[in-house]
């Protein structure tokens, strides 16, 4: 029965040894020149088909595990003490930045309200020059505080930002109000004024007018027709005895 069981396969038990940690190497068996070696953690190469292990490779491995162990304790030296390095800069580096804020923060300031009154089309002023719109600086958070910034830094900033833009919008909405209201006040005034002065005067005429019919009227109240018309007519509207005459003439 026990001679009659399957014995496993070389491939079987190459990747048998895989399974448990070993390492396939590239180089084949020296003896049987079969299968390639494998390479336990402890050390020693060993064939599957011979099943030995080779004894003169065994110092060679010796030294090569220990110079990679050497090679990976370097790297993580080296690895620390970079670490190490880049943690004292950055120290360095946030103290002499918060030494500093202050006046970045007056200039970020000064970058915002720059840029917002040259998106309204109105010159900025800096020392006593307006400054056109394409000679402004773009605005650059990270750069004026030195560091990258957060997203919390950059939406604080935008609503400071658009705060301050709504409040000179708002101003500047109420300034043009008021401006068309005083508009308007000087257009009725005028127009009040044009329509007061031709009023006055026709009705100053037409008194003068009929003024000396209104006192001939009064003084003379039952004179005829043709009375009227040979005397008072022609004191009235001078020149039409001509007219008096014709008629006279005609009847």
């Amino acid at each position: 029965m026990d001679s009659e069981e399957r014995k496993p396969t070389e491939s079987e038990l190459l990747a048998e040894k895989l399974l448990q940690g070993w390492t396939m190497l590239g180089d084949v068996c020296p003896s049987c020149g079969r299968v390639p070696l494998m390479r336990r953690k402890e050390g020693g190469d060993w064939c599957v088909a011979c099943k030995s292990f080779m004894p003169s490779a065994a110092p060679l491995q010796q030294q090569q595990q220990q110079q990679e162990q050497t090679q990976q304790e370097q790297q993580h030296q080296h690895q620390d003490a970079v670490e190490d390095a880049q943690e004292s800069s950055d120290s360095e580096t946030s103290g002499v930045c918060t030494a500093s804020r202050e006046g970045k923060a007056a200039s970020l300031r000064s970058d915002f309200e720059r840029v917002l009154h040259t998106k309204r089309g109105i010159p900025c002023g800096i020392g006593g020059v307006n400054t056109p719109r394409s000679a402004l600086p773009p605005l650059r958070v990270a750069a004026a505080f030195g560091l990258q910034a957060s997203p919390e830094e950059r939406l604080a900033a935008c609503s400071a930002a658009i705060q301050r833009e709504g409040a000179a919008a708002a101003a500047a909405l109420e300034q043009q109000r008021a401006q068309l209201q005083a508009q308007v006040q000087q257009q009725q005034q005028q127009q009040h004024a044009e329509s007061s002065t031709p009023s006055t005067s026709s009705g100053t005429m037409s008194a003068g007018m009929w003024r000396p019919l209104v006192n001939v009227g009064a003084k003379l109240p039952l004179l005829n027709y043709d009375f009227c018309l040979r005397e008072l007519l022609p004191h009235v509207f001078g020149g039409s005895g001509v007219l008096l005459r014709s008629r006279d003439a005609a009847v």
